[in-house]
């Protein structure tokens, strides 16, 4: 995930309000691989053969190739491609829409509403991460169990159990808790890796390691104290 995202988008912030004023559970899902699944572009797409694959081509098939004669076409979306993300857009909107007959808001086309056996069903898309929240976990897992069937998709359920803070769940860069009560969006974990990741985790021993801080030290107090 990236963790940029950590603060909920309106559309995400849409989505938990909904789950909780309609007192569903929401249980997430990833597709692997999701440009790799997805069809190639309109306009046919080549990559030059670099040495790499010539030695993987000699050794798999005993041969040389020659790079100045040949190219290998690109059959399907291609991570850093400019259209990859339009295409799996259009891919997993089929899926969703034409087949699922999900309807997504105008607005906020990554928000999705439908029915699975008879239940009603809120879609939350982030690119390939997905927020299914619905009465009944049984009809989430058979909503993602469909879309597995099309688009390899793995269930992430509804998190790990956590004494008083519910069901804890990492979704597209941020902590979602669930309780009986209430549900939490939190960026605990986004805090903390950016600490890490700064080498903030503990406080400066130094004055000259304080000085190297592009934080004040007000700032980093504050981020130390910070709790969910």
């Amino acid at each position: 995930d990236t963790y940029a995202s950590c603060i909920a988008t309106p559309c995400m912030r849409m989505f938990f309000a909904l789950s909780a004023a309609l007192n569903y559970t929401i249980t997430v899902a990833d597709t692997s691989n999701a440009f790799q699944q997805s069809p190639p572009p309109a306009i046919p797409r080549y990559m030059e053969i670099d040495e790499s694959y010539r030695d993987w081509y000699r050794e798999q098939y005993k041969t040389d190739i020659d790079p100045a004669l040949y190219v290998i076409p690109v059959k399907r979306a291609l991570q850093g491609d400019p259209s990859a993300g339009f295409q799996w857009e259009q891919y997993i909107n089929k899926i969703l829409i034409e087949e699922l007959a999900f309807k997504n808001t105008t607005h906020e086309r990554n928000l999705y509403r439908g029915k699975v056996n008879g239940s009603d069903v809120l879609v939350c898309r982030q690119v390939d991460d997905f927020a299914c929240a619905s009465a009944d976990p049984a009809v989430a897992d058979a909503l993602i169990d469909m879309i597995n069937k099309r688009v390899t998709t793995e269930s992430k359920g509804m998190g790990v159990f956590v004494l008083k803070k519910g069901h804890h769940l990492p979704y597209n860069g941020i902590d979602l808790y669930q309780t009986r009560d209430y549900v939490k969006v939190a960026c605990d974990t986004y805090i903390r890796r950016l600490l890490q990741t700064h080498d903030w985790l503990e406080p400066a021993s130094s004055k000259e390691e304080s000085d190297a801080s592009p934080i004040t030290d007000d700032a980093a107090k504050t981020l130390y104290g910070l709790r969910g």
